[in-house]
Formats: structure tokens, sequence, C-alpha cells
């Protein structure tokens, strides 16, 4: 039980481990300019899957570690998990987003257009 606790608490980690990853390359992608295309994302996770194979190829050469496809699947999942939030929250409309984002005029133009 405990092998099967750890196992699954570092797998967690990796996860979000590249979640943050992708979410900061497609901030890279991005470049300033705000909102979300398609062809950023698909960037983000040819980068954050290239980064993964990377990283696990370089284990396959380090004593005491193996390198497994299931570790590059578990790290892409990371990244498209974290691009789907990317996505969710860049195309939401509403005016706390709106505000967060610093278009406090929009919330409000759309709070009297609501009256």
């Amino acid at each position: 039980m405990l092998h099967l606790l750890h196992s699954g608490i570092r797998k967690a980690a990796h996860v979000t481990e590249f979640g943050i990853f992708s979410i900061t390359v497609f901030r890279g992608i991005r470049a300033g300019r705000s909102g979300w295309k398609f062809s950023w994302a698909f960037t983000t996770l040819v980068i954050a899957l290239l980064y993964a194979a990377l990283d696990e190829w370089h284990q396959s050469f380090v004593l005491l570690r193996h390198a497994t496809p299931r570790d590059v699947a578990i790290d892409a999942f990371g990244a498209l998990l974290a691009q789907c939030l990317v996505w969710g929250y860049a195309t939401r409309r509403g005016p706390f987003t709106d505000f967060l984002r610093g278009n406090a005029g929009s919330a409000k133009k759309q709070e009297e257009m609501t009256r």
C-alpha cells in the first residue's frame, strides 16, 4: 500500500510539473500577445512532449533509473491538461474574467447592457 501511495504521489507530481512547464512555455510562445490560438497550444504540446521524451531518454543512461513510454505519456497528459485549463481561462467570458485581465471597462459595459 505504501509503494502504491508513493508511486501515485510521484506520478501526480509529474502531471503538476509538466502542467506548470506547459503554461510557462505557452506564455513564452504567446510573447505578450493576449488570447489563445490553437497553433500556440499545439507548439507548446510538441515542446512539452519532446522534452518529456528527452528526459526519459536521459534517464536510460542513469544508473538505478529506467525510462518508460508510460512516463512520457503521464508527462504529456499533464501538459495537455494544463493547455485545456489555459484554453478555458483564455476563452471564458464574464465580468470577473474581464476584471482579471484588466478590462474593467468591459465588465462595466456588460453590466450596463444586462440592466
